[in-house]
Order: structure tokens, then sequence, then C-alpha cells
């Protein structure tokens, strides 16, 4: 990756800024908040987090979530690859996978962030109808996580 090119972060789940896990305080002072965005995918509910699989061609399904812009790409990645469960290059030992794929901005910009995508399996777990998790946690009583 080209120093001088931004580096950014797609959020869906634990890792947006209205959680409080120890991941997000590590990673706080290296990132900015960029805004809201969607790609497309499907959300599964794995207990005490989501999981989020690549739509089928031709399937339709967003998810919503925020982006983040990473500052030091190098340290923060390691500490993300790390949370995530993601070795890259080894897909076998990962629960997940970082790959770049296009998000689209509320306000219509379209750019490419790095995206956390599940590689278990996800047939016993509920789907999340809701685009948003955070929509889907608070109409869940007992279950905010946050």
């Amino acid at each position: 990756m080209n120093q001088e090119e931004p580096c950014y972060l797609f959020a869906y789940g634990t890792l947006r800024k209205e959680f409080e896990w120890p991941v997000n305080k590590k990673i706080a002072r290296f990132i900015e908040w960029i805004g809201d965005g969607e790609i497309s995918g499907k959300l599964y509910d794995m207990g005490d987090y989501p999981a989020a699989i690549p739509t089928e061609e031709n399937e339709r399904s967003v998810i919503s979530g925020a982006i983040m812009k990473i500052n030091q790409p190098a340290i923060v990645l390691k500490m993300l690859d790390d949370y995530e469960g993601c070795i890259p290059g080894n897909e076998t030992e990962s629960e997940y996978c970082r790959k770049n794929e296009r998000v689209v901005l509320k306000d219509g910009r379209i750019l490419y962030a790095w995206v956390y995508w599940y590689l278990g399996k996800v047939s016993d777990s509920k789907r999340i109808n809701e685009k948003d998790y955070l929509n889907y946690l608070k109409k869940i009583p007992g279950k905010t996580g946050l």
C-alpha cells in the first residue's frame, strides 16, 4: 500500500465507536471517523458479535456501518487482525478475512475500505434483517452489547 493513499476501515459491529471494547480504546488515537456508509453483504447474530458475509452475485442486501480513516495502517491493521482472528494469507486458520471493498457513503461518495468478512458457518445463526447491527441490538431486550 502506498503510504500517501488513505487507508479506511468499514466497521459494522463491535469496532464501531458506540462499543467500548479494549481494542477500540487501543486504536482510538490512530483513527478518524469519516461518516456512515453501506456495503453489499449480509449480517448474522453470532451471540456476542455480528458476522458479515458477502452477498452472492445478483443478490441484493446491504450492511450499514461507519467508516474510519486509519492514520497508521501497519499498527492498526495488526491490532485489528489480532482482534478479529484474521491471519492474512491463511484463511483456513482465520475466523475473519480482511478484504478491500467498495463502500458507498451517505452523501453518495464511493471509497474502498477494509472489511472483515466472517469465514465460519452461519447456517445455524440468526440472520439480522436490519441492515444496521446497532438498530438490531436496540430491538432485543437485554442484548445491548454497548
